[in-house]
């Protein structure tokens, strides 16, 4: 009887620490799932920056050959 008390309470504990260890490796998970949603919330933010940056920008850069430019004038070239 008291063999068999020892072996249950040596499971016991067993159990006990694997509870532990599992407890522990949810811990971690959690940050590491927290860490990530913020970095995701981060590069949003910055990703929508961007975006906006790029929308509300509107330059549009018109180029004209050197050679044009210096035949027919600055004026002409902008004529068109």
């Amino acid at each position: 009887m008291n063999h068999t008390l020892e072996a249950i309470s040596s499971r016991i504990t067993e159990a006990e620490e694997q509870i532990s260890d599992l407890e522990d490796c949810v811990v971690k998970i959690t940050a590491t799932e927290q860490n990530i949603e913020k970095r995701m919330k981060t590069m949003k933010t910055r990703l929508r920056g961007l975006w906006d940056n790029s929308k509300h920008t509107g330059i549009c850069i018109i180029g004209a050959p050197e050679g044009e430019e210096r035949e027919k004038g600055p004026k002409k070239i902008f004529e068109k």
